[in-house]
């Protein structure tokens, strides 16, 4: 039987706390537990596995294709796709898996096709076959170039995000955390931000809206081209961006002797790693870190607060309902800062 809201939150709450004791991490405030949003048809993209008969699938044979975390609209794309592979199963022919991306700002859907190895896809024959309101690419899209979804992510602010690039699967919770970050750093009373693992600007488009200064770094090109794109739109000339991988610019910034207000640190799911050191060096005032793993976060909260950074408090954001997963959200101050 499912757990009830109640008991998801303590296991989650549980599984958080434990992984930070046992990294001998201590704060003073009790962590907090967010929710935004329904825990249902919340999850707003979702990958396919194209099968050798040209049917699409689940990657998890037991998921119904009803499922119920997802959003409407990726439901409704869902079942079209399947209905034309089983009417037709040549027309996914040389396709190894999708992901179908829900509705944005704009009102578009959104499909990445990614091809087995060697294959050519035509993508002008899936976008003519599933109408204009769904927008198909096919990554990786090395130049930059390439279609993107619209999505409001804080008051009046937008990001830009390439179809087949990084972005949280759950748009009410994402809003959320955005808020909590901008305003954490706006009571903090500063100037400059260093955005790591930027993405498509998450967190720089919204905290250079509300004045600050920020530079996003982010590897994807794609993902910066887009970034730089939504800023020009918006006119958030404070803002720059740099294709780079981040634990590359890290160290250079810190070899440069470089320092920012705060940074911003979202890694991937392994976390900071041998990189933490240096990007709380890169800081003067304060550290956001988040992640969606527990263990990687609590590692390197570990070696923030012993550089000497005090945990101001944790949020635990429920990103992902009727999962063990979660988002966490620490932010930290120096004694002297």
């Amino acid at each position: 039987m499912p757990l009830g809201a109640r008991e998801q939150e303590e296991k989650k709450l549980k599984h958080v706390l434990s992984a930070l004791e046992l990294r001998g991490v201590t704060f003073e405030h009790a962590a907090n537990f967010r929710r935004a949003g329904t825990s249902l048809n919340y999850r707003n993209r979702l990958r396919l596995k194209v099968h050798p008969d040209g049917v699409v699938g689940f990657f998890n044979t037991d998921k119904d294709a009803g499922c119920a975390v997802v959003t409407p609209s990726v439901r409704a794309l869902l079942q079209e796709i399947t209905e034309c592979s089983l009417a037709e199963p040549s027309w996914m022919a040389g396709v190894d898996y999708l992901e179908v991306r829900g509705e944005d700002s704009d009102g578009y859907t959104a499909l990445a096709v990614y091809p087995s190895t060697g294959e050519s896809i035509d993508r002008d024959r899936l976008t003519q076959r599933l109408g204009s309101s769904v927008r198909v690419e096919i990554p990786p899209l090395e130049l930059g170039h390439g279609d993107t979804q619209r999505f409001d992510v804080y008051e009046d602010v937008y990001v830009r995000v390439p179809i087949g690039s990084f972005m949280q699967v759950n748009h009410a919770v994402n809003r959320a955390l955005i808020q909590h970050v901008v305003q954490t750093i706006s009571d903090w009373n500063v100037s400059s931000f260093l955005d790591l693992y930027c993405g498509a600007g998450n967190y720089s488009m919204p905290l250079a809206a509300s004045g600050l200064v920020g530079h996003g770094i982010e590897v994807s090109t794609p993902s910066i081209s887009a970034a730089k794109q939504s800023a020009s739109e918006q006119g958030l000339s404070s803002l720059t961006f740099q294709e780079e991988d981040a634990e590359s610019a890290v160290k250079r910034l810190y070899e440069l002797g470089d320092q920012f207000d705060v940074v911003v640190a979202n890694p991937p799911r392994s976390g900071l790693k041998q990189v933490a050191k240096h990007v709380a060096q890169l800081a003067s005032r304060g550290l956001i870190l988040c992640s969606c793993d527990a263990q990687a976060f609590a590692r390197d909260l570990a070696i923030f607060t012993q550089m000497g950074w005090s945990i101001d408090g944790i949020e635990v954001f429920d990103m992902f309902p009727h999962t063990r997963h979660v988002e966490c959200c620490a932010w930290l101050t120096k004694p002297d800062g």
